[in-house]
């Protein structure tokens, strides 16, 4: 047990070694952006799993459901 913690300890001191970047774009239409900022960032923790929530064809045939109803 002690050697996950150590292990996840270590992944955690990885993390905070490298900078991080926020790479952003301004301007009314995305592909063709009036300026690209670059940031750094300081003190963020990622989550070690996201969740990818439900898939494309899962959204669309929720949509699709909810279309069904509301006719």
């Amino acid at each position: 047990m002690d050697e996950d913690m150590e292990d996840e300890s270590e992944d955690d001191d990885l993390e905070n070694l490298c900078p991080k970047y926020l790479i952003f774009s301004t301007g009314s239409k995305t592909y063709t952006p009036h300026q690209i900022g670059f940031k750094r960032i300081r003190n963020v923790n990622f989550p070690k799993k996201l969740e990818p929530g439900p898939s494309l064809r899962e959204r669309i045939a929720a949509k699709e459901r909810e279309k069904a109803l509301q006719v």
